[in-house]
């Protein structure tokens, strides 16, 4: 198998100012806050950066991107994965 493609660095993914979000119905409303800014993408990992798998077999990979400002979050169900075969 193959190395994944991978997002490269300042891709779209962005990370965490808080804004209220609100929700109205029927005259009841309801508001919740997220946080959100402009932090993009510095590096990207993929966790294990190399296997060996028998053919036919599945194997669980995790990506995890490290932000500008030096967090990290699993981004795994959020990257387009890909293989060469």
């Amino acid at each position: 198998m193959s190395q994944p493609s991978l997002a490269r660095p300042g891709a779209a993914l962005r990370r965490a100012a808080v804004q209220t979000l609100s929700a109205s119905l029927l005259g009841v409303t309801a508001s919740t806050s997220i946080q959100v800014n402009n932090t993009s993408v510095s590096a990207l990992q993929v966790i294990p950066a190399v296997t060996t798998i028998a053919l036919g077999t599945k194997s669980q990979l995790q990506a995890i991107a490290t932000f500008a400002d030096g967090s990290t979050q699993d981004v795994s169900s959020q990257v387009q994965w890909s293989s060469n075969d």
